[in-house]
């Protein structure tokens, strides 16, 4: 599997899903590397605390740039069961290289009209490369929701809109939690913290989501 999380904005908790999910697969026995290629590399930094923890196992991440990102990507995906791909936010070769060959692309998004105005061009390029990789399985997920009750009729509407452009939102919600910030201080994600909801919401998610 080469699960992508990407989406053209930064701020919409690309890396933080990246972590966990990673996390989640390590905890199935899967064999995984992660790939970053965010100049900012805030998966490859927490990658590299997690290694000097030793409470848990590590997860080694590569940095990718440049032009020679595709075959990089073509390679490491014979040597392993999964790659997870933090993409930057922007509309970039790299994150066109990796939707490419993707097996899983994943959206986050916030529910807010900034996040929002972006799926227009995060669609045309996602229309794209699906010309060449037609079996890419896509969804949207609602990030860093406020834990609100006045926040239920903007987190549908905004699924709503995702259906409209035709990308399907996942039922699985992600909130605002410290837990998420906090347990990547120590190279720890939200699955390994003491917050049960949290670690329901990483849950959720992925088995909604991934087909492993």
């Amino acid at each position: 599997m080469i699960l992508l999380i990407a989406y053209e904005k930064g701020g919409t908790g690309k890396s933080t899903l990246a972590k966990n999910l990673s996390v989640y697969l390590q905890q199935q026995g899967r064999d995984l590397i992660t790939v970053d290629t965010d100049p900012q590399q805030t998966l490859y930094r927490w990658s590299e605390v997690r290694k000097s923890n030793p409470d848990v196992k590590p997860i080694n991440c590569v940095k990718l740039t440049g032009r020679h990102i595709l075959s990089e990507l073509k390679s490491l995906s014979t040597k392993y069961q999964d790659l997870v791909i933090d993409a930057g936010g922007a509309d970039s070769p790299a994150l066109r290289a990796a939707m490419s060959i993707a097996t899983h692309l994943l959206m986050p998004l916030q529910a807010n009209v900034g996040d929002l105005e972006i799926l227009d061009h995060m669609t045309e390029v996602l229309e794209q490369a699906q010309m060449i990789n037609p079996d890419l399985h896509t969804r949207a997920v609602v990030t860093m929701c406020p834990a609100l009750p006045s926040m239920a009729g903007v987190i549908l509407d905004a699924k709503e809109f995702c259906k409209m452009k035709k990308v399907q939102p996942l039922n699985a919600i992600i909130y605002r939690r410290q837990a998420y910030d906090l347990s990547s201080l120590s190279g720890l994600t939200a699955l390994e913290s003491n917050d049960p909801k949290a670690r329901q919401e990483v849950l959720e998610l992925a088995n909604e989501f991934l087909e492993v």
